[in-house]
């Protein structure tokens, strides 16, 4: 394998970390929106009667200190970046306790907590727009959690702490945005449950906050309202308001226990607490209600479910109904690759999730095995087959206006073999069509104009040590029964993975998400320089790998160029399987010259810059990624417009078609 390598993603992640609902993409479209480590998935529903005035805006904060707010424009079906910003900070100390991002709920400003002792504030003008970002000093040092205070007339955060004797309490300040500064807050609350940990702040016109701890839940409101209730013991993470007064809420617990909180009322004033036991689900990272009792809960250690909160208790006198799952691979702790079927493709078999939602899980890359078949036999043919009693039959042939581009046969509909939907694209009139299964018929048609064109994509012992120095290659000299050190690397990182690629070249993965490369100087004239890995490839993966293994997701295909190279596979905590090829110093060549060109016209969501989002950054260091490619970048030319691909194959000097070939050859890879 050499220095060069191509790094692609073949299953993206799946672990949910955080989850919300908003009218995003239009005033009256309320949307599930879900974040996945690196991903963000925006999801429609589509229920009967939904109004809304306004169209809500997406706040992100990364881990790297960038901030962006976004808008869908839904003329042009594209994300909008509405701000940007960095709010990093080369002397704050980063939180022990995680980064918070909270927003003022009268929109006046949006709250940071990202280093011990600073509170960073981000004010809104009058027009929504964001203005320049200031910091201020926080006295309380170990921050568990802060929240905004409904109802204020100035901007309020209530904050939960724990101070140097490990006793936990709360304190609000208010935001003087003139000044700069915090004002001493209406009110605070002392020696709380020595578990608390989360806030839930409470709608107006009632108010307060609900301040969550493992043995006792409380309600406060200032110093004249103050009700509690006892638990049993439980870390809760995850919640969710059901009714927009904020009198009802969803608890999910670390047994994967749905519970149901519920402020007893007179008027406007809390009166008490009592908590319902509603069921079991995954365990929980978030939850987030969508309408009708129908509410999503996104796990990092378990498939993710949508689940149906019933009036009645079934035979185990659970409330709670699984309507569909979401499957997650994360946190995948180990994988092997087998060949089962001994065709040259590895199937992987990994061990993922956790506790009690750990599972053994068996992944394979390829075509499956349908019953029914859609042939575009060219001329405008269509044949559709179907497998009985072990032939294949033809059922139905059409002869259709103009030359057939693809076919889709995914199944549609209640029976996941089956489909009774073909959907047809066509060049010439450049459309796209559905046909009924098995006649044949035209139920629907769309021409889709423009540039759009409907196609089918092609789809020695190495040891790591758990302290901070890195690699140690190793000899096993067995007459002696000893280990005799060869080379190491002093470069200090925190290894979560390694993996021997040849004698001279390794791959490994440290914990700030970063993958590199190092090489051993087994030429070098020296004992010294024959001792020390040289760092040969530096890159920003984004993702904790747990494991490198090696393998291929695909049949190696004996007339294929890209059979031929060699492949490492890796698997993350948020259960992403990718590969690392090593290529040909020609092609690396080549491909990085299409990167930095898809640069130019493929921009992060946010404008984030992809030169920044993948230079390799760690606690101590920043530098920028060499010898590694990013495959997903890469392969998304196949998702360009016309114009777009002919753009970047003249900037290339090759034609669109050969482009396209040599990328869809990438493709193949996994």
């Amino acid at each position: 394998m050499s220095t060069w390598n191509y790094v692609v993603t073949a299953h993206k992640p799946t672990s949910v970390s955080h989850s919300c609902v908003g009218h995003f993409t239009g005033p009256q479209q309320l949307n599930l929106i879900v974040a996945k480590c690196t991903r963000i998935e925006i999801h429609l529903l589509t229920p009967q009667g939904l109004q809304n005035e306004t169209q809500d805006f997406l706040f992100i904060a990364t881990e790297r200190y960038k901030f962006c707010v976004l808008k869908w424009d839904g003329e042009k079906s594209e994300l909008l970046t509405i701000s940007v910003g960095d709010v990093s900070d080369r002397l704050g100390r980063p939180t022990d306790n995680g980064q918070i991002g909270i927003i003022d709920p009268d929109c006046r400003l949006i709250g940071l907590h990202l280093y011990d002792g600073l509170f960073n504030v981000i004010p809104f003008d009058n027009k929504g727009q964001l203005k320049e970002a200031f910091d201020i000093r926080l006295e309380e040092l170990q921050v568990l959690d802060t929240k905004f205070l409904y109802g204020c007339v100035k901007p309020t955060i209530v904050v939960l702490y724990q101070d140097n004797k490990d006793a936990r309490h709360v304190k609000t300040y208010e935001v003087a945005l003139k000044d700069k500064d915090f004002v001493e807050g209406p009110w605070s609350q002392n020696n709380l449950d020595n578990g608390a940990g989360l806030l839930i702040h409470v709608p107006a016109p009632v108010g307060g906050v609900i301040i969550i701890g493992e043995e006792t839940i409380v309600y406060c409101n200032g110093n004249s309202t103050f009700k509690a209730i006892p638990i049993k013991q439980s870390i809760i993470r995850a919640y969710e308001r059901v009714d927009p007064d904020g009198f009802r809420y969803l608890l999910g617990d670390n047994t994967g226990t749905l519970h149901l909180l519920v402020l007893t009322q007179e008027g406007e004033r809390v009166t008490g607490l009592k908590i319902e036991h509603l069921g079991e689900t995954l365990i929980a990272s978030s939850i987030s209600y969508l309408d009708n009792g129908v509410v999503y809960v996104g796990s990092r250690f378990g498939d993710s479910q949508l689940v149906k909160l019933n009036l009645q208790s079934d035979a185990t006198g659970s409330f709670v109904e699984v309507l569909e799952r979401y499957v997650n691979l994360g946190p995948i702790v180990d994988f092997c690759v087998v060949d089962l079927d001994r065709q040259g493709q590895g199937h992987v078999v990994t061990c993922s999730g956790a506790f009690k939602d750990g599972s053994i899980r068996v992944v394979r890359n390829g075509i499956g095995i349908n019953e029914q078949v859609l042939l575009a036999t060219g001329g405008g043919h269509l044949v559709y087959l179907e497998i009985r009693d072990a032939k294949l039959v033809e059922v139905k042939h059409a002869q259709l206006e103009h030359e057939i581009s693809c076919v889709d046969l995914n199944p549609v509909g209640e029976n996941p073999q089956y489909s009774s939907l073909a959907a047809i694209g066509l060049w010439t009139d450049i459309s796209v069509s559905i046909y009924s299964l098995p006649a044949l018929e035209l139920i629907w048609k769309e021409n889709l104009g423009g540039e759009i064109v409907p196609r089918f994509r092609i789809c020695f012992v190495l040891l790591e040590m758990v302290t901070c120095s890195v690699f140690y290659e190793m000899q096993v000299q067995h007459e002696e029964s000893a280990i005799e050190e060869l080379a190491r690397d002093y470069n200090p990182n925190w290894m979560t993975a390694v993996e021997m690629i040849n004698d001279d070249i390794y791959v490994g993965a440290e914990n700030s998400y970063n993958l590199f490369t190092v090489r051993k100087n087994s030429d070098a004239a020296t004992d010294e320089e024959r001792g020390r890995l040289e760092v040969v490839g530096e890159y920003h993966l984004g993702e904790f790998v747990s494991r490198f293994c090696h393998g291929s997701l695909v049949m190696r295909l004996p007339d294929s160029e890209m059979g031929q190279i060699p492949t490492v596979i890796f698997g993350t905590i948020n259960g992403v399987i990718g590969i690392i090829a090593s290529l040909p110093h020609d092609h690396y060549v080549f491909l990085e010259k299409l990167q930095a060109t898809l640069v130019k016209f493929i921009k992060g969501v946010g404008s984030l810059s992809h030169e920044q989002w993948r230079s390799f950054h760690s606690d101590k260091k920043t530098l920028e990624a060499r010898n590694f490619l990013d495959g997903d970048l890469i392969e998304s030319f196949l998702d360009l417009s016309m114009g777009q691909m002919e753009e970047v194959a003249k900037a290339m000097a090759v034609t669109v078609e050969e482009l396209s070939k040599r990328v869809e050859e990438l493709t193949r890879l996994h």
